[in-house]
């Protein structure tokens, strides 16, 4: 009877270690020569274009960030005469690219708040009127200072903020280079809006015409010297 038992126990085990045999043949990854795909691998395979993400490049890190705070005290219309090369009424168009006040328009080595260095939009105005200095023909290049090239930024807090379409009294004066040498270029140091009675609101001497400034403006005896004298 023993004898009989070790025989059935012997079938059973044969039948077993049969049908695990035929498993493993069945699954191609346990064939001779093959190896499991490792999960990396099992990913890479699952993944579709539609599920690859992009990547994106870094933001420089040498950007500049740049903000100029002034406390320039309200002018009078003299004061502004006395340092203006030219008054002229007309109208903004528009913002050229901005661009650094070096000579080829790139940023300076070592530009800092602490240098002469500094980001300009040159602003094109279309003059009606010239008030003082010498008569112009065509559009006037200005510069505003402040604006941004590529990822660096120039804050000028008392910048005029210029619209579009619209008619300013223009108080021009030279401009600097980034080297802090005045140039010939015309730069905006002040812009009153003109309303539709011709008329500007100044800060300390109220609404006065575009007459009444060119009125006080011509009364101004001191004058700045052209450029090289």
């Amino acid at each position: 009877m023993n004898d009989l038992r070790r025989l059935g126990s012997l079938l059973v085990l044969m039948i077993v270690v049969a049908i695990a045999l035929v498993a493993r043949t069945a699954d191609p990854r346990s064939a001779p020569g093959s190896t499991s795909p490792t999960p990396s691998a099992v990913a890479e395979q699952s993944a579709s274009p539609a599920s690859t993400v992009a990547t994106v490049d870094p933001p420089p890190t040498d950007c500049l960030d740049i903000s100029i705070h002034s406390d320039r005290m309200p002018l009078t219309v003299a004061n502004l005469a006395s340092v203006s090369t030219r008054i002229v009424a007309g109208t903004f168009n528009d913002y050229g690219p901005a661009q650094w006040n070096s000579s080829d328009g790139k940023r300076p080595p070592g530009a800092s708040s602490h240098t002469p260095d500094m980001i300009y939009r040159p602003a094109v105005i279309a003059p009606d009127r010239v008030l003082t200095g010498a008569p112009t023909e065509g559009d006037i290049i200005a510069r505003v200072d402040g604006g941004a090239v590529g990822c660096d930024m120039y804050t000028v807090d008392s910048s005029p903020e210029l619209k579009v379409g619209g008619r300013y009294l223009f108080y021009l004066s030279y401009s600097v280079d980034s080297t802090g040498t005045y140039i010939s270029d015309p730069s905006i140091i002040e812009a009153w809006v003109i309303d539709a009675g011709d008329q500007v609101k100044t800060p300390l001497e109220g609404a006065l015409t575009v007459d009444q400034v060119e009125t006080a403006a011509d009364k101004v005896t001191f004058v700045l010297p052209p450029l090289g004298k």
